[in-house]
């Protein structure tokens, strides 16, 4: 038996508490959940960071009443591997839920680093706090997308 399968073993032997508890350790070190991202009536299979980070973008441009794209691979309902381009501003629905599906990640490093940098601009941590009206952080986002051309 090999190394991968003697852990699995020892893993269901645990305790409950203990496998959760393991279980969130790892999920901590490794980040590797999976999440349903639903978009217009289509479910996606992306990684947790991406569909948070969807989710946290898409409510900040919706504050500020702005649009942008965004574009990622996600798994689609067949399970295959696609590229998609998301509209994401005020009026559109995204949600993202938590998924017990057990596929890699795929490599959505860009779209996180930028998704990341705009949510930086705007002042709003991923957290969904709202924007601190004394800060003035609204304008360096609208600045961004021409909002005064």
């Amino acid at each position: 038996m090999g190394w991968a399968a003697r852990c699995r073993r020892e893993f269901f032997t645990l305790p409950r508490a203990e496998k959760q508890g393991l279980e969130r350790l790892l999920l901590a070190a490794y980040g590797a959940h999976m999440m349903h991202v639903t978009f217009v009536g289509r479910t996606l299979l992306v990684g947790g960071e991406v569909a948070e980070l969807i989710v946290e973008y898409a409510a900040a441009l919706a504050r500020c009443g702005g649009a942008d794209t965004v574009r990622l691979v996600a798994y689609g309902a067949d399970g295959d591997e696609i590229q998609i381009l998301l509209l994401l501003g005020q009026g559109v629905s995204v949600m993202a839920e938590s998924s017990k599906v057990d596929m890699p990640e795929l490599d959505n490093r860009d779209v996180v680093s930028y998704m990341r940098q705009r949510l930086a601009r705007t002042g709003v941590a991923p957290s969904s706090r709202p924007l601190d009206p004394e800060t003035d952080s609204i304008f360096a986002f609208e600045d961004d997308f021409n909002f005064d051309s």
